[in-house]
């Protein structure tokens, strides 16, 4: 994107992570500037040239940064990968699906958690459900409480994590160690298969 390439170092947060040309999977631009001798620019666009449909991730992120902003207590997780419906009718059918539609809250208990034990798993979970509710105005979810709709999640806190990649083809397998989803009090998912029954619903900030 523009935007990003005007970052200082942007060929080396920019990353080739899905293309039929396998001597570029993987690669940032600034290794294949390097390996073909041009320069970072011209590198890019040659991979586009051969490859329109090439994805890249972009990342300048360091690890203790982000390990940092996952444990200060005023910060929520959240994921903004739209439905895979949608995914379906803006990308070919051939086309991969991003992680965040289900690996990111499994990616934090396994990482964030177990891995690197930067967060509790009860303030893990405290970032996924009760603070983004207050976060964003909604007063009946996020707990379980009386009165509160019923989204429950049952876990494995040993095994629940993502089996998903930049890789990965749609539709995307199921996360490990994710045992029950109940939404709405219906149940979604049983012994970590959908049972087909769609009980979600649009929800609306309730302070305005």
């Amino acid at each position: 994107r523009p935007a990003r390439m005007k970052m200082r170092g942007w060929p080396h947060y920019l990353r080739i992570e899905n293309t039929r040309l396998a001597s570029v999977e993987g690669k940032t631009i600034a290794q294949l500037s390097r390996e073909q001798g041009l320069s970072p620019v011209d590198a890019f666009i040659d991979v586009l040239a051969r490859d329109p449909r090439a994805c890249q991730s972009f990342s300048n992120e360091w690890e203790q940064d982000k390990q940092t902003v996952a444990a200060h207590p005023l910060v929520g997780f959240g994921t903004d990968a739209p439905p895979i419906k949608a995914v379906r009718m803006l990308r070919p059918p051939e086309m991969i699906a991003t992680p965040v539609l289900y690996s990111a809250f499994p990616y934090v208990l396994e990482h964030y958690v177990r891995e690197t034990g930067v967060l509790r798993l009860e303030e893990a979970i405290r970032k996924m459900t009760s603070l983004p509710m207050i976060a964003h105005g909604i007063r009946d979810r996020g707990l379980v409480r009386g009165g509160y709709w019923a989204d429950l999640v049952v876990i494995d806190p040993e095994t629940v994590g993502p089996r998903i990649s930049y890789d990965e083809l749609m539709p995307t397998p199921p996360c490990d160690g994710i045992d029950l989803v109940v939404v709405n009090g219906v149940i979604a998912v049983r012994d970590g298969v959908h049972t087909g029954r769609r009980a979600g619903m649009v929800i609306r900030n309730q302070d305005h």
